[in-house]
């Protein structure tokens, strides 16, 4: 792969981020950074960059894909409050007997950090639920 401007843009955006961002956040950081990219061409770098494995993507979350540094095995913490996430190491490992062959493991635990208010009515379980679809 041809380490191209934009290809070199978006990687050090998602490299120094230090969370995980949806294209758009990309696109608004290359924008700052005054890099003007179509956001054509930023969901595409994204897609190349997590297919050479070289960013991870995260599309187990609600809301849009997220891309991070991170490549390694992990899972996600997702809080349905801040929509913070969060990622905790792989717990266990055993994967049990499939009917096919596996390409990939993605678990997404979702909860309220420990920064957001811990609410258990109903009420706040609807709200909780209309936000992670957003």
């Amino acid at each position: 792969m041809r380490a191209t401007l934009p290809r070199r843009a978006v990687y050090e955006v998602v490299s120094t981020a230090g969370e995980h961002l949806s294209a758009e956040e990309v696109r608004q950081e290359l924008i700052r950074r005054q890099i003007a990219l179509p956001r054509s061409s930023v969901n595409n770098v994204l897609g190349t960059l997590a297919a050479a494995a070289l960013i991870g993507r995260v599309d187990t979350l609600p809301g849009p894909t997220r891309f991070e540094h991170d490549t390694g095995a992990h899972d996600h913490f997702w809080c349905v409050g801040c929509r913070l996430v969060v990622n905790v190491p792989r717990y266990g490992g055993v994967i049990p007997p499939l009917p096919g062959a596996l390409i990939r493991t993605a678990v997404t635990y979702l909860g309220r950090c420990d920064d957001c208010p811990q609410t258990d009515s109903a009420a706040s379980r609807t709200e909780s639920a209309k936000a992670a679809t957003e």
